[in-house]
């Protein structure tokens, strides 16, 4: 594939990852409408982030190796229409159980684009300059996470929810056309896997025997776990506890993406000077200090936007180093089995994701100590698990 060809599909890449990103967080900051419109808990609307985060997680171990396999446009391709089907479902649904299998069924199609660009990036651009470009997915995944909740809430005050389900249609169909029309295909059929579902399990085993690998697993999923804990119980914190609108929440991550972006711009050339897993690292114990200290604020009873602003603040600012590190030494590790690592990376991130937006739903208790308390445990987590890296790396 030529240069040009080749920056035409990391655009289109960046361009589905955008989509991507805005379906899974523009819902966000309408959870509490949600709850009152269907007469529902705070916990069970909690299932419209939940549902979408487990299938992403579980389909992201489908189709990394199904692109590994089939190549990696079919799969976009495919994936769009899932995607277009299941934000249809969520705009007319007439209860929670509908909006749910919706929201599954949307992320079904969205998780396609999380694990296929890294494979992608390894593919077109080869060991070294997939870390950059990687990067610029991060940065990517980065603004649409900082626009979409700001955007949610904006539509959730003008119009209603409905109307952000029907505009990710609208924007999976474009998104859709231009894989079709612009992505070229970056794993040739000489180079796929040809393998059954037993090779395929054979594959995944074979990543997780390493344990640098898994130690990359467990620092991105943690450090994912963090920022989506924040996410999860974030409207509850701060729309019933210190009353802001819906809008003001999605101001309220604004600053956090921008320093996730920031730091992810950073990372991948700071990496090249002084290594990947001592900025991994670095990033943990960054994410670390910002979600400790609003822990130990909290407990202290010192609850407030500008103190959920600054951890949120730190906590990106360390994730932009863990995640786009963590996914470029992970899909390198394997460059055979890229689309089956980057699978197992994103599952990680989301499926952890996933996990604690479940539990800031089951312990909400009306404080901001479920929230935090995740945020500082799965911190404490990813730190661990860069610090056994570096210990790792050096045998």
């Amino acid at each position: 594939m030529s240069d040009a060809a080749a920056r035409r599909s990391l655009y289109v890449l960046l361009i589905l990852t955008i989509v991507s990103v805005m379906s899974m967080q523009i819902i966000v900051p309408s959870l509490l409408t949600i709850a009152r419109e269907f007469g529902e808990t705070a916990a069970d609307a909690q299932l419209v982030l939940t549902a979408f985060l487990f299938g992403y997680a579980v389909f992201q171990l489908v189709n990394g190796p199904l692109s590994d396999r089939y190549g990696r446009r079919v799969i976009l391709l495919t994936s769009g229409g899932v995607f277009a089907a299941g934000s249809l479902t969520c705009g007319f649904a007439t209860s929670l159980d509908m909006l749910v299998l919706g929201r599954f069924v949307q992320a079904i199609g969205a998780s396609a684009v999380f694990v296929i660009g890294p494979a992608a990036m390894r593919d077109l651009f080869g060991a070294e300059g997939s870390a950059r470009a990687i990067g610029w997915v991060a940065i990517s995944a980065g603004f649409a996470a900082a626009v979409a909740p700001y955007v949610g809430g904006i539509v959730e005050e003008q119009r209603n929810w409905r109307w952000t389900q029907f505009a990710t249609a609208a924007l999976s169909i474009a998104a859709t056309g231009l894989v079709w029309r612009s992505f070229g295909e970056s794993h040739p059929v000489a180079r796929r896997v040809r393998a059954g579902v037993g090779t395929l399990a054979v594959g995944y085993v074979r990543l997780f025997h390493a344990r640098v690998f898994a130690l990359y697993i467990v620092a991105v999923g943690a450090v994912n776990g963090a920022f989506y804990a924040f996410f999860a119980g974030g409207p509850f914190v701060t729309i019933e506890l210190l009353g802001l609108t819906p809008s003001e929440f999605g101001l309220l991550g604004i600053p956090t993406v921008i320093a996730y972006m920031g730091s992810a711009y950073v990372a991948v050339r700071l990496a090249g000077r002084i290594g990947l897993h001592q900025t991994i690292l670095l990033g943990a114990c960054i994410t670390l200090i910002g979600c400790g200290g609003a822990a130990v604020l909290a407990i202290l009873g010192e609850v407030s936007v500008a103190i959920l602003t600054i951890g949120m603040l730190i906590l990106g600012m360390g994730n932009g180093f863990v995640i786009p590190c963590s996914i470029a030494g992970g899909v390198n590790a394997h460059p055979k089995l890229a689309g089956t690592a980057a699978a197992a990376l994103g599952a990680a991130q989301m499926g952890v994701g996933a996990l604690t937006s479940y539990l800031v739903g089951a312990l909400h208790d009306g404080s901001a100590m479920p929230t935090v308390g995740l945020m500082a445990g799965m911190a404490l987590l990813a730190a661990l698990a860069a610090l056994a890296l570096m210990i790792e790396a050096k045998r």
